[in-house]
């Protein structure tokens, strides 16, 4: 439910691709990239550079930082 929220309220979201949205919501849900590529139909190396793009957007540089920006981002709304 949280990470719905999150997507849903998260202003920063709305700069991505409905891809990269795709891939965040995946992020968020820790879910390891060889398994986010097979849900999408796509490669590992597809979901590497829509991480790299997402981390690039949200001026991140892990999946750590990436959920502690959306938590702290979107617990003020």
């Amino acid at each position: 439910e949280r990470i719905s929220q999150i997507m849903e309220n998260w202003p920063a979201a709305k700069m991505l691709t409905n891809r990269e949205l795709d891939v965040l919501q995946n992020l968020l849900e820790n879910k390891k990239r060889k398994d986010i590529a097979e849900e999408l139909h796509v490669t590992e190396h597809t979901i590497k550079k829509h991480t790299a793009n997402i981390f690039s957007k949200m001026n991140v540089a892990s999946r750590a930082e990436l959920l502690a920006k959306a938590e702290q981002e979107t617990s003020i709304l």
